[in-house]
Parts: C-alpha cells; structure tokens; sequence
C-alpha cells in the first residue's frame, strides 16, 4: 500500500502540473488550469522570490475522512470558481512528542494546526514560467520525519529556491502514521 500510495501523489502531483497552463481569458494574475479547476497563487513575499509564484493548498485527492479514512487516495470533485490558493493548509495528523519542539534554532513558528484532510500540494514556480509554454524540469519533495510526524512546508522544504532557479518545485502532503501506513487484514479485505 505504501508504494502505491507514494505512485499515486506522484502522478497526482505531475498530472496537476502537467495540465497547468495560463488563464488567458481570465484578468486575474497567477491563476491556472489544473484537471480540477482553475486555481490562484500568490507572489512569494520572501525577499529575493519576488518573482516565485506559490500556490498552496492544491488539493490532489478527495478529503481522506469519513468513508474514506482507511481507502486509497480518490480524485477530488471539479470546482467551478477559482480556488485560490495563498495559505498552507493544516499538517497531518501526528503525534508531536519526538518532535524538536517549536521555537527552537530549527522551528521559527508555532506548530500548525492538525487534520485529516492533509492530501494537498504546494508548488512553486516563476511569473515566466506561467508565461511561457517552455517545459522545466520538476522537483517533487516528500518531508523528513519517517512517515510519522512532519510536514510539507517545514524550515528544510524551501521550494522558492529551487523555483528561483528554473525548477518547478512541489511538495506533496500525505497521510502519516496510522492514518497513513496502518494495514490490518480487515482493511486490505475490505478494499479488495
């Protein structure tokens, strides 16, 4: 299950890059085309990335709570509007005990807020690269933390670098721990 799981947010991940392409209809900025809907991202307010555009919280599946707690990843309803994407969304649900605590020389924030539905991307790229129809190369990157704690938009998950330097960047937010990677007989009956 876990590498079909990790198969399946990479070819989310690509596929939601892949069918990206400008609104040239629409009069907003940074707003694109995924097989979703349209969505919008936001000019990075970092110093030196002011050319980065992020789009955070894209979501690649459906809410992974009720029914579909325990199931496989499934594709998420098509929107009408533009989602606009400017915040990160809620870290998964973890147990925060091993974690070096918040604050400290690593962590400059707070903990994030906690919840199951945590199947959501974060990509950057650049205002030119929106523009052009040129394809770049794409760094997909999974957090540290052993499939048990962490999340995508850490201190070490600095994605406007890479975007800064010609890379699409994306960092892909799963499930963890037993929401993620539990496997019981009954479970494995129950999916088929």
């Amino acid at each position: 299950m876990k590498k079909r799981m990790v198969v399946l947010m990479a070819s989310a991940a690509m596929m939601m890059l892949s069918g990206m392409t400008v609104s040239a209809s629409e009069n907003l900025d940074n707003v694109v085309d995924t097989s979703y809907g349209k969505v919008q991202g936001i000019n990075s307010t970092d110093e030196g990335y002011e050319n980065v555009v992020q789009f955070k919280g894209v979501p690649y599946a459906a809410p992974p709570v009720g029914d579909l707690r325990w199931k496989a990843p499934v594709d998420h309803e098509k929107w009408d509007d533009i989602l606009v994407c400017d915040t990160n969304r809620e870290m998964p649900m973890q147990e925060l005990g091993f974690v070096e605590p918040s604050g400290t020389d690593f962590h400059n924030n707070t903990a994030p807020e906690m919840s199951e539905d945590c199947l959501y991307l974060n990509i950057s790229t650049t205002e030119e690269n929106l523009a052009g129809d040129e394809k770049k190369p794409v760094y997909v990157w999974f957090h540290g933390g052993g499939l048990t704690v962490g999340h995508t938009y850490s201190a070490e998950g600095n994605l406007d670098a890479f975007a800064e330097n010609g890379v699409i960047a994306v960092s892909v937010e799963q499930r963890l721990g037993v929401f993620g990677y539990l496997s019981l007989p009954q479970l494995s009956e129950e999916q088929g």
